[in-house]
């Protein structure tokens, strides 16, 4: 099950944002982010006319190959700390499960899988939201569809300063997706 994170985020002083009270403080930032997933858990179906390429070796031709399943699913973004921010990067990792437990492959196997996202736009409002949308196409080692999808995202806590980029506040979040 997946419940919103809250984060506040100090630059190399983390307990010292509780005593901060300066919105000027060069290490520190008032952000606060809460990641949420809809649906949760995402659904997986089979996939269509998407394809990965399996890497052969000195004996064995390279295999073009059909992903067997994909899901889409939504983050909402909420900032909650009163700070503006700017998104400046999207990840994301899949990895097989059971049970929701990541269950990494043996033998040298791996997870294959490609994604896109969209986005409205790049800029955060203090106590606003943003969703970004995905879609992900997968094959596990172990030829099921349940998976973890980990989401990441980068922020920069402008501190209300664009043209002076010597307090910006860099952090990133990060949760977990459930596929099933």
């Amino acid at each position: 099950m997946l419940s919103p994170f809250k984060s506040t985020v100090a630059g190399a002083l983390l307990l010292g944002v509780a005593a901060c009270s300066s919105p000027t403080d060069p290490t520190s930032t008032s952000a606060a982010v809460n990641l949420t997933a809809n649906p949760s858990p995402a659904n997986a179906q089979p996939s269509r006319g998407v394809f990965y390429i399996l890497q052969g070796d000195a004996n064995n031709p390279d295999k073009t190959l059909e992903y067997p399943f994909d899901s889409t699913f939504t983050a909402t973004i909420a900032e909650t700390g009163g700070a503006a921010l700017e998104i400046t990067a999207i990840t994301l990792k899949v990895q097989q499960a059971t049970g929701g437990i990541i269950t990494p492959p043996t033998n040298g196997q791996i997870e294959h899988y490609q994604f896109v996202s969209s986005a409205s736009g790049k800029n955060l409002a203090a106590n606003g939201q943003v969703t970004v949308g995905f879609q992900v196409w997968f094959a596990l080692p172990n030829q099921r569809r349940e998976c973890v999808a980990t989401v990441g995202f980068t922020f920069i806590d402008r501190k209300g300063t664009p043209n002076d980029t010597s307090d910006d506040i860099a952090f990133s979040k990060s949760f977990d997706v459930q596929i099933q």
